[in-house]
């Protein structure tokens, strides 16, 4: 039987924090996934790393990787779409831990013409740290994050049976949401076209999806997501040229990107 979910995550060199998110993932409520390590990079420790993982049997991973070009995480999305076995697509970046209900609020509210998105609590600098040193994620709980985050506070507190805003004013931000995977199938996957971080794989999808008819349910509270602290690795210029590239493509209304997962 295939699993219910992929998780995917983008990664980029940094396996102290993929062993963190993998950890996140192997307590996990729901089980019924298997999880692919989408990198955009070529490196022959992650390559070890991944294989010893998947010889503890604890999780099915797969993994994607491509030679380091350049920003490519939507080609390397697109690849990890290729690959993967789930009815729904969750999203998780290579700085952010799950709560260990994350799927189970997903696999809850994903449904035919929804795609569900929800926020993260960014962790300070000295948890992080202690974190990735411990492997301890049984430390991401409320009562540790009061004085432990520099944002995002409320969004670390878990509220399962509130309600999920189905108009909600924000959307997708690409480390946490998760969707049908025949809806991204149906936009031709993610545009890569895009090649700087931002824009490309969380807004540009949005307002395509739109267009199909996928609306947007926010569950923040739900499907929650711990933020590993790092300093800032793309700048303001960089997100700015692809605002400018998403609005020439708005303004066209293609839904169906050219250079997806089918060329």
């Amino acid at each position: 039987m295939s699993p219910t979910f992929s998780v995917i995550i983008a990664y980029y060199k940094n396996l102290p924090n993929l062993e963190v998110i993998l950890l996140g993932l192997e307590r996990q409520t729901f089980r019924s996934f298997e999880v692919i390590v989408s990198e955009d990079d070529d490196d022959a420790a992650t390559r070890t790393f991944v294989q010893n993982y998947q010889n503890k049997g604890t999780l099915r991973i797969k993994h994607v990787w491509q030679a380091d070009l350049g920003f490519r995480k939507n080609r390397a999305l697109n690849q990890s779409l290729r690959v993967s076995s789930g009815e729904i697509i969750a999203f998780l970046d290579g700085d952010c831990v799950p709560h260990p209900c994350f799927l189970e609020q997903y696999a809850h509210l994903v449904t035919k013409n929804v795609a569900c998105f929800g926020r993260r609590v960014f962790l300070n600098k000295t948890f992080s740290q202690q974190l990735l040193q411990t492997k301890d994620v049984g430390k991401l709980r409320l009562s540790n994050l009061v004085f432990n985050t520099d944002e995002g506070l409320k969004y670390g507190v878990y509220l399962p049976y509130a309600w999920a805003n189905t108009r909600p004013r924000t959307g997708i931000y690409g480390c946490n949401w998760a969707i049908l995977k025949t809806h991204l199938v149906a936009i031709n996957g993610f545009d890569e076209d895009y090649v700087l971080a931002g824009v490309g794989e969380d807004a540009d999808v949005e307002w395509r999806l739109a267009k199909i008819g996928v609306r947007l349910r926010s569950v923040r509270n739900k499907a929650i997501v711990y933020h590993l602290y790092h300093k800032p690795n793309y700048s303001e210029a960089e997100v700015d040229i692809n605002w400018a590239l998403y609005r020439q493509k708005l303004a066209v209304g293609q839904f169906l990107c050219a250079n997806g997962l089918v060329k």
